[in-house]
């Protein structure tokens, strides 16, 4: 701002001198009444000419308002991702220590611990919906990552990121189609397959890690290689 000022200021002299010039041979040369004219021309000029600054300078600082919210946005995405990984080990967790407890509440012969059956089902419930919490924030990423453009930012490396939402989808979606059967061992016309939830809960661990290594393809970009403003 104090560049641009000086810039006006610099601008301004020689209108100022020529027109000191004017008025002196107006004084000696020319009426009275062609003072007035010069400087309304001179005043008209300037004003033309610090219209036109201020337009450029809009525009740069539009440019600039526009570029840092779009690199906002990619911290945001960043952040996201960040916020979600942080959740999938308990989310995991939770899920195959509440699918044990069902497993054995629902064989009384060997509920030596006497494990609630209602109370894991209820549980399952409770997981159920923070994993569709965690899916919804994985489909904002995916929507913030295809509106950056609007921002006139540019996202490269979009394999990594892509591998990791389809890999992160898969997983929450078995980690969904486990505690679903669970909340739903009640339902006798549930869609959910007992066979499929007990062969997907020894995978976890294996999606998981999948998961872990597309994240750290991820971390391991600059931001500055992975968010450019065009």
């Amino acid at each position: 701002m104090k560049a641009f000022k000086i810039f006006i200021f610099m601008l301004l002299i020689p209108p100022f001198i020529l027109c000191s010039i004017v008025v002196a041979n107006s004084l000696q040369q020319y009426d009275w009444g062609s003072v007035p004219d010069w400087f309304s021309f001179f005043a008209n000029f300037c004003t033309v000419i610090i219209t036109f600054m201020i337009a450029i300078r809009a525009k740069k600082f539009l440019d600039e308002k526009v570029h840092s919210e779009g690199l906002t946005r990619g911290y945001k995405i960043l952040d996201t991702i960040d916020e979600i990984v942080d959740t999938l080990p308990s989310l995991m967790f939770r899920t195959i220590n509440n699918d044990e407890v069902v497993q054995m509440a629902s064989k009384p012969e060997e509920n030596y611990e006497n494990y609630s059956l209602e109370s894991a089902i209820s549980n399952a419930d409770k997981i159920y919906w923070k994993i569709n919490e965690i899916q919804v924030k994985l489909k904002q990423v995916e929507f913030m990552i295809k509106s950056l453009n609007r921002w006139h930012v540019d996202i490269n490396h979009t394999h990594e990121f892509n591998l990791f939402i389809k890999t992160c989808s898969v997983f929450l979606e078995n980690l969904g189609y486990i505690t679903g059967h669970n909340s739903e061992l009640h339902y006798p016309n549930t869609e959910y397959s007992t066979k499929k939830a007990r062969q997907l809960t020894p995978l976890l661990s294996v999606m998981h890690a999948e998961v872990e290594n597309c994240y750290e393809q991820i971390l391991s970009l600059k931001f500055k290689e992975t968010f450019t403003v065009n």
